[in-house]
């Protein structure tokens, strides 16, 4: 009996602030929301494996089967409404334990993109993006290791002979969180 009670409580998509703002802004007038289980994706993942040609292919979808859930939340003509209701996420986020790792403009476009890391694995991502009057809010609870991201990073840089400016802790994995902010 105890189990059933705690199971809920254990499988909660998302955090307390995330699932409050979904909550109260997916009525609002001109708001579209969707939700991705993590069967879904697993669907999806499956069936873009098969036309898979190179190996930064597969590793994406590696990254992708990692995902186990995924809620969109957009607003045709959300600023400056959204703007102040973000700043308010961001902050209940930071409570929670989330780290802002982007936050990007180019013209009228907006990026941030927060994470929280748990145990060597990031649990939830967040993303927000404004461009114009309209804003999106894409949240991703996951299991992805730090150690995916750098594979992903490493093969990368092999690919296309790029030159990542990581830091040698980084490449040794002796410091993963850091690979998050690099």
């Amino acid at each position: 009996m105890l189990l059933g009670f705690l199971c809920p409580k254990m499988t909660n998509a998302q955090t307390k602030a995330i699932n409050t703002f979904y909550k109260k802004h997916k009525k609002v007038e001109g708001a579209n929301h969707m939700s991705i289980p993590a069967f879904a994706i697993d669907i999806a993942a499956s069936i873009v494996k098969m036309s898979a040609e190179t190996e930064q292919e597969r590793q994406g979808i590696r990254l992708l089967k990692k995902v186990n859930k995924v809620k969109l939340l957009t607003f045709e003509n959300g600023d400056p409404y959204m703007s102040q209701e973000f700043k308010q996420l961001k902050s209940n986020l930071k409570k929670e334990s989330f780290d802002e790792m982007l936050s990007m403009r180019d013209g009228g476009t907006r990026l941030e993109f927060m994470v929280r890391p748990r145990k060597g694995k990031l649990k939830n991502i967040i993303l927000y993006i404004k461009d114009g009057t309209e804003v999106s809010m894409i949240s991703l609870k996951t299991k992805i290791k730090l150690k995916d991201i750098q594979r992903l990073l490493n093969l990368l840089e092999s690919e296309y002979d790029l030159q990542l400016d990581l830091p040698q802790e980084i490449r040794e994995d002796k410091n993963p969180t850091e690979l998050l902010k690099a």
